[in-house]
């Protein structure tokens, strides 16, 4: 049997893309299929998939470590798994990549971000160092991509930055399974609420967000981990913050239930370079689920939400635009529920993950057969 391994260093083992899409879609085409992580749980087989966790502390891991002895762990493990194909994930694994090229694996490497223009947004990084490092990240990861088998990029605006670098590669949109978090029964009667969903930073517009909620006067229900030290708290201190249902990290199924009473989903994040061609997976994941959606009115998601007719834009800066678009769509159910009618037939018809589980089973069988 074709041997396949999903290899990370930053990914949770339940990782929407890595696991629960690609994954378990390879193991069920019927290739064996295992995913080396750094964790602190215990080896697993989920869904037809090996998990294996290289961390052998099972003791978190501090960024120092997995970025400098990351690679060792993983390696140490494909040693004995010895797969057909190494798929990666995260950029700090370019070098280990390049070394399995030298050992005759052959490697896919999957590009989820455009880092460079990720580092300028770094608030970690030193603002008058950030502009440097991601010219000379951006330069080192152009030069590396030309070494693997294989390039897979999640969204267009990611080949359109590496195209010219590796022939072999194909778009694998990071759109929603349908049937995951939309398997709750819709509910109709609404009540007065939205959500945003997802990891939650300052740079995706949770503070205006928040802010927002002074003037729109409605609950926001919050999902997800706070990726930076003291927002939450900075948040709290916001008059806003009364209207927050702050729910934390949530499993599917408690998100599809949350989505279901919500009336609108909100992806309303700060312009920044590596958000302007990015195509969120949440804005297609309330679309999936038939509620309309409040996005920010960057070229790329303006024309996903209008020309479907499925939301409203809006300048992710001003708390009292997006106060607008919520009473909005609460005072005229019948327009936001047409909105996410059409949405989710979007979904049905053209984002959705079938679509794209094609193209990575096809790029499988071409690789092996080489």
């Amino acid at each position: 049997m074709n041997s396949i391994c999903h290899i990370s260093s930053a990914h949770y083992r339940n990782d929407t893309r890595i696991f629960l899409k690609e994954a378990v879609s390879l193991s069920k085409a019927g290739f064996k299929t295992s995913f080396i992580v750094l964790d602190e749980m215990e080896d697993e087989i989920k869904e037809g998939v090996k998990i294996i966790n290289a961390n052998l502390s099972k003791k978190k891991l501090s960024v120092f470590k997995r970025l400098f002895i990351g690679s060792f762990l993983i390696y140490r493990k494909l040693k004995f798994l010895k797969p057909k194909v190494i798929h990666f994930h995260d950029p700090e694994l370019i070098i280990l990549g390049i070394f399995l090229k030298f050992k005759k694996y052959k490697v896919i490497y999957d590009i989820h971000e455009n880092t460079a223009h990720q580092i300028l947004s770094k608030q970690k990084i030193p603002k008058i160092f950030r502009r440097l490092i991601s010219i000379a990240f951006g330069l080192f990861e152009k030069l590396s991509v030309k070494a693997f088998d294989f390039l897979i990029y999640a969204t267009p605006g990611i080949e359109e930055n590496f195209s010219r670098r590796n022939s072999n590669s194909k778009v694998i949109n990071n759109f929603p399974i349908v049937g995951d978090l939309d398997k709750t029964v819709k509910n109709n009667n609404k009540f007065d609420e939205v959500i945003f969903l997802g990891g939650i930073n300052s740079i995706r517009g949770i503070e205006t967000l928040v802010k927002s909620l002074e003037y729109a006067k409605v609950k926001l229900n919050l999902v997800g981990n706070f990726l930076e030290k003291n927002l939450k708290n900075k948040l709290q201190r916001l008059d806003g913050w009364q209207y927050v249902n702050y729910h934390g990290f949530c499993e599917r199924e408690k998100s599809s239930k949350i989505i279901s009473r919500s009336s609108a989903g909100l992806v309303t994040f700060y312009e920044a370079p590596n958000h302007m061609r990015s195509q969120p997976n949440k804005l297609f994941e309330y679309m999936c689920c038939g509620i309309p959606v409040i996005a920010s009115y960057f070229p790329l998601w303006k024309l996903i939400v209008e020309s479907n007719k499925c939301g409203i834009c809006v300048n992710p800066n001003n708390p009292r635009e997006i106060a607008r678009a919520i009473n909005f769509l609460q005072k005229n159910p019948k327009k936001a529920m047409l909105m996410g009618k059409k949405g989710r037939e979007a979904v049905l018809k053209k984002y959705n993950w079938v679509l794209e589980e094609k193209k990575l089973i096809e790029l499988y069988k071409k690789l092996l057969s080489l």
